[in-house]
């Protein structure tokens, strides 16, 4: 068996057609079909974790949306009086957005904690040992990622408040 790598797999018709009616050439295979399927369930999965972090994204703007009305419900008679003294409608409003962005935030650290034991443990710690031609993620990703799922949790807090 002679394996050929291209440095341009596009090229790979090329190289079949030339070499297929070659004496003592039995077969040309393209080892790209063999991944095929592999990558169309990876991008099918992609496109499923997309449409989930979506409704996710959605699903927490409305408990952040009903957590912040409910607050407000349960302090009716202290924005009651803070309307009778004449305070501004964003002067009331404004200690409930405070509310859920420090619940958002404390939410967000919560989850790069959690994301962080995970890579720590068990990608670094367990996968890592047991399957080691894979590129994984680090801790160091985690420590990246984490300004923005801040930023993220405090944007949503913010707009559901409003």
């Amino acid at each position: 068996m002679l394996r050929v790598k291209l440095t341009d797999p596009e090229e790979f018709q090329v190289v079949a057609d030339a070499t297929a009616g070659l004496a003592g050439v039995e077969s040309v295979y393209d080892q790209r079909e063999v991944f095929d399927d592999l990558f169309d369930f990876l991008n099918a999965a992609t496109i499923v974790a997309a449409a989930l972090a979506i409704v996710m994204m959605v699903t927490a703007m409305l408990l952040i949306t009903t957590t912040i009305r409910l607050s407000a419900l349960s302090r009716r008679k202290e924005t009651t009086i803070m309307r009778m003294v004449g305070s501004s409608r964003s002067l009331i409003q404004l200690p409930f957005m405070l509310e859920g962005a420090v619940a958002a935030t404390g939410g967000a650290l919560l989850a790069i904690a959690g994301l962080w034991f995970g890579v720590q443990y068990l990608v670094e710690g367990w996968l890592t040992g047991s399957i080691s031609w894979v590129d994984y993620i680090s801790r160091d990703d985690v420590w990246s990622v984490a300004p923005w799922l801040i930023l993220i949790a405090v944007g949503l807090a913010g707009a559901a408040s409003c």
